[in-house]
């Protein structure tokens, strides 16, 4: 439905003044105008992010990966086995 075919709809049933009924399916219109030009969401990928947390110290070890296979998460414990030896 285009924003002029709305408009003429709100005229015509709209209550009040005239001058009340335009002012109406103005204000309607730039909602509906400011709806439509709002950007969409576009993803860009996946990243992996994954953390363990030391709770006696509160040390925080992490690790981002630009991509999301399953080679990430045994390199990711690999860090985790050397940064908090046995």
């Amino acid at each position: 439905m285009s924003v002029e075919r709305l408009r003429a709809n709100l005229l015509t049933t709209s209550d009040g003044t005239t001058a009340g009924k335009a002012f109406t399916a103005l204000l309607f219109t730039e909602q509906l105008e400011l709806l439509n030009s709002q950007v969409d969401y576009v993803r860009h990928g996946t990243a992996t992010l994954f953390a363990a947390l030391e709770v006696a110290i509160g040390k925080v070890t992490d690790a981002c990966f630009g991509r999301h296979r399953h080679q990430e998460l045994p390199a990711f414990l690999k860090l985790v086995a050397k940064t908090y030896p046995a």
